[in-house]
């Protein structure tokens, strides 16, 4: 693909785009992926620039390449790689993970939501990684996790999450989020319902829709 530096060269009419990740993914051999904040890039997380140069193998050699950072796992790399842009990668949860232990939590659990948000992946999914790679590092990123899930609905909307974190860490009666109510124009979703007293709170989260 590109870059004699890593002893991979480009060929004529290819993307120059994701050359570099994509040498470095070749010239460390097929048990290397994108990975980290290469990977969260790729994944498209709007928080992260792209063109690093990151990467993790799989297969517990010792490489060394210029201007790549490059981590070892010994995952399964059948589980933990898959493809984007033609691209080796690591799958979007276990990015999630891996930024927890390299990268400041107000990062990760920015990344976290934005793929969650984008449907990449799951706060069930992230907490089943915390769980394969077993780092006490992640444990901020456990908490956000087990938080999300025990609030429920509003997966594609952080902003609004954390609000119901919020109205319950306020004291407010207990409520359900993306409550269903039916009106002459067909059902509608209410962000946050307390169904008895038929009140309903909808939040205009405009950068989140």
């Amino acid at each position: 693909m590109c870059s004699s530096d890593l002893g991979v060269y480009s060929v004529v009419g290819a993307s120059s785009e994701y050359q570099p990740i994509m040498a470095a993914c070749l010239a460390a051999g097929p048990s290397a992926a994108a990975s980290h904040l290469a990977g969260a890039a790729l994944w498209g997380a709007d928080q992260v620039k792209a063109g690093r140069r990151e990467i993790t193998t799989f297969d517990n050699h010792d490489h060394r390449l210029p201007g790549v950072v490059i981590h070892r796992s010994r995952l399964d790399p059948a589980d933990a790689i898959t493809s984007r842009f033609n691209i080796p990668i690591v799958v979007p949860p276990l990015v999630v993970v891996q930024l927890a232990t390299t990268c400041d939590p107000y990062l990760v659990k920015k990344v976290a939501n934005d793929l969650v948000k984008r449907n990449w992946t799951s706060f069930d999914a992230i907490l089943h990684w915390i769980d394969l790679v077993g780092d006490h590092r992640q444990g901020l990123l456990r908490q956000q996790c087990e938080r999300a899930i025990d609030l429920g609905g509003h997966r594609d909307s952080p902003a609004a999450r954390i609000l119901g974190e919020r109205l319950k860490a306020a004291g407010a009666a207990p409520f359900e989020m993306d409550y269903r109510v039916a009106t002459p124009d067909g059902d509608l979703l209410i962000d946050f319902a307390w169904p008895g007293p038929k009140v309903g709170l909808e939040y205009n989260g405009a950068a989140d829709h």
